[in-house]
């Protein structure tokens, strides 16, 4: 029996297959040399998995210890619904507000809703998004929208719209 082969069952199992099936002596030898690592492998095998079962019970262990409350996420009801599947805070709708028109803020909020809406798409952010790209698409397709208030003659309080008419 080969040096450190302790299960001669399996031993002698495995030499009797090896000698039906075996045409050359180099066969034989090679199998014999296969069978002491498979043997091997064999034995270390039940320590291996006894090894990763504690493992994962310790790990489980420090989670479970280690993770007492879930992480804080922003909650979804600051946030008001604008459109069907677009929402900001009132802070967000207000910044974009005040660097635009309403008008020009609702078809922002038109778009980007029925983007989302037809493709599918989600964001983490609708304001965000609206920064992004919105703004910019919504620019060039409604160039009279993104009039602010302060630069149109028709809302400067200093200026009388019945001048034009006076000779």
């Amino acid at each position: 029996m080969p040096d450190g082969l302790e299960c001669p069952e399996l031993f002698l199992k495995k030499q009797s297959e090896t000698n039906q099936n075996a045409d050359s002596p180099d066969t034989e030898k090679q199998d014999a040399e296969n069978l002491h690592l498979e043997i091997q492998s064999i034995e270390n095998q039940g320590q291996l998995n006894t090894y990763l079962s504690s493992t994962k019970e310790s790990s489980m262990k420090e989670l479970n210890s280690t993770t007492s409350a879930p992480p804080k996420k922003k909650t979804p009801s600051s946030k008001k619904k604008y459109a069907e599947v677009v929402t900001m805070t009132e802070e967000e709708y207000q910044k974009l507000t005040g660097q635009h028109t309403t008008a020009f803020v609702e078809k922002c909020i038109e778009v980007l809703n029925n983007y989302k809406l037809s493709s599918g798409k989600r964001y983490k952010s609708d304001y965000h998004t609206i920064l992004n790209w919105v703004v910019e698409r919504v620019s060039k397709d409604y160039p009279q929208l993104d009039t602010p208030p302060a630069q149109s003659p028709a809302y400067d309080i200093n200026v009388n719209p019945f001048d034009q008419f006076v000779r």
